[in-house]
């Protein structure tokens, strides 16, 4: 997993490519594979936590990152806190103002908080299953200003809005 410290674009875009060829879940059925996945999954869980830790973070790992643990399970309790962190940070819901929003979208390029947003809530998807994820999500959008906020904020933006109301629907979330 130095790999993984050293070069984390490259690598992370690596072990995306083999998940998505089915690899990274199907094949590591044997003993040594079920050893790597499982250091895999610890070091991308580590990673996920330094980065909602962060106060300047990579965004292009966060986005590769998001895209490998949604499609390579793994433990969502563990994952549900960091989650939540990167769900407010990117969320802004404090700050309700859509315009501020449309001038971060069109000047923070193709990792603006809109697309960042709505990848962690794509990742979220994935994870909503397990009870510890699906707690945290319902606490963070029926919580005061939470999906209220996040309609205020992005209403503008498809990404969003269609990422939200998937996954407001899977959770069976209703708006009142």
């Amino acid at each position: 997993m130095t790999q993984l410290n050293s070069e984390p674009v490259a690598t992370l875009g690596l072990l995306n490519h083999l998940a998505t060829s089915g690899y990274l879940s199907g094949g590591l059925a044997n003993v040594q594979g079920g050893r790597w996945r499982q250091s895999l999954m610890v070091s991308l869980q580590d990673l996920l936590s330094e980065l909602a830790q962060s106060n300047d973070l990579d965004r292009q790992v966060l986005i590769q990152v998001l895209r490998l643990l949604s499609s390579v399970p793994a433990d969502a309790k563990r994952l549900a806190p960091d989650f939540a962190s990167l769900i407010n940070r990117f969320g802004n819901f404090t700050q309700g103002d859509a315009d501020s929003a449309m001038t971060e979208w069109r000047e923070g390029g193709p990792l603006n908080d809109a697309h960042m947003f709505s990848s962690l809530l794509r990742c979220v998807q994935a994870y909503i299953v397990d009870g510890d994820m699906k707690e945290q999500v319902t606490s963070l959008l029926t919580g005061e200003g939470g999906l209220a906020a996040i309609i205020r904020k992005w209403n503008w933006n498809a990404e969003v809005m269609s990422v939200a109301a998937g996954l407001v629907v899977r959770m069976g979330l209703r708006y009142e």
